[in-house]
């Protein structure tokens, strides 16, 4: 009887100290949370400088959407000519443009568009779109923020349509369709979709 006593003291003890340690793990997230958000209260959304567009090859390899449970694939498979055409010599065509979510002074995430024979690609008059977030500020509004800067700035300068591909299981479809992108074409593993301004 004693035996069991002390077992089930001890299983009580051991789910006392899961959960204290569930509830350390929540508020550790929770501060974390908290840390950024008040980080993202002084987000800039601002134009990229050219100076910048060296980030742009980083930003490309980041916006490579990695299902759970595969394998990253190598830095090296941006220099493929397929993923090359999002960045190469950007600024130097006319339809190039590029935002920057920035905070405290960092380029936390990057949205760019430009007129490109890419997976997107729809016609010639329409610019195809591709944006990163860094992981650590991924969830928390900024893709959001960025996309809804920049289909402001290209229905000012004269454009009609923007588009993209997007896998279908990653969840940025979502955020896509928040800000009005609407499925136009598909094929068994991503969307092609587009927004009119």
């Amino acid at each position: 009887t004693n035996r069991v006593k002390i077992g089930i003291a001890k299983l009580k003890i051991s789910k006392l100290l899961s959960i204290h340690i569930v509830i350390q793990l929540s508020q550790h997230i929770l501060l974390s949370k908290i840390g950024l958000w008040s980080e993202i209260m002084d987000c800039i959304i601002r134009e990229m400088r050219s100076e910048e567009y060296c980030l742009l090859s980083d930003f490309l390899y980041e916006a490579i959407y990695i299902p759970d449970g595969i394998e990253p694939p190598p830095k090296s498979v941006i220099e493929c000519p397929e993923l090359q055409e999002y960045i190469i010599e950007f600024g130097n065509r006319k339809h190039d443009k590029a935002l920057v979510a920035e905070i405290q002074g960092k380029v936390a995430g990057v949205i760019w568009v430009r007129i490109m024979n890419d997976y997107g690609h729809i016609d010639d008059d329409t610019p195809s779109l591709a944006m990163s977030v860094c992981q650590k500020y991924r969830g928390l509004g900024i893709g959001t923020l960025l996309l809804k800067q920049l289909l402001q700035a290209e229905k000012l300068d004269g454009y009609s349509k923007i588009s993209l591909s997007v896998q279908k299981s990653n969840y940025a479809v979502k955020m896509y369709e928040k800000v009005g992108f609407t499925v136009v074409d598909e094929n068994s593993e991503e969307y092609i979709m587009t927004v009119n301004l």
